[in-house]
């Protein structure tokens, strides 16, 4: 991603991401491992009023491939572990999965993509992907509501085993911390619009 590019998307991004941090621990991932930081902002919001919650009238949740859409920076065995890592996360809200319930459709293109260079660690030790998620009625093709979901690991998370307890392993590649984040990310926003304790 050319420097021009960046300096852009930073631009337009970065209020709708101050609005994230703002809101504190409700617009982020509030997993109990210590793993990537994981934050989302709604930028087609899924209702206007902040306390309803519309997905409850589907039962399934498909993930459509994810696109690189950061020029080539994205490496394609990221994109390989979204769908799984997606899937793991959504189990815990005990979908019936029925074939005959309605279906949302996750789809999602990845913005921007950062890898960690050694100059870079020693100045600022993070890394981040951002993906612009849409959610997707399968029925009507509508796009019901799309979100801003970033995942943040730092360079400690990045050389240490992070324990993932919804799948207990412990998660090792870089890579795939940084899907872990953006999964957690998307997880978050569907489960606050989601009704609690729906089997």
């Amino acid at each position: 991603m050319g420097t021009l590019l960046r300096i852009v998307l930073c631009a337009i991004l970065a209020p709708l991401l101050a609005g994230c941090l703002q809101a504190g621990v409700a617009m982020e991932g509030v997993g109990t491992f210590s793993g990537p930081k994981a934050i989302y902002r709604e930028i087609k919001p899924l209702a206007n009023n902040p306390d309803a919650r519309p997905l409850g009238r589907y039962s399934r949740f498909e993930t459509a491939a994810f696109q690189d859409g950061s020029g080539g920076m994205v490496p394609p065995e990221f994109l390989s572990y979204i769908p799984q890592e997606i899937k793991t996360r959504l189990a815990d809200l005990h979908l019936s999965n029925s074939p005959k319930g309605r279906t949302v459709i996750i789809s999602g293109r990845i913005l921007y993509y950062e890898e960690q260079s050694l100059v870079r660690a020693l100045i600022r030790p993070l890394e981040e992907v951002i993906a612009r998620v849409e959610l997707i009625d399968k029925e009507t093709g509508e796009v019901i509501g799309v979100a801003v979901c970033v995942s943040r690991v730092t360079a400690r998370t990045q050389t240490q085993a992070v324990r993932d307890p919804l799948r207990d392993v412990n998660v090792k590649s870089g890579v795939r911390i940084k899907a872990v984040g953006l999964a957690k990310a998307i997880y978050e926003w569907i489960r606050s619009r989601y009704p609690e304790n729906k089997e």
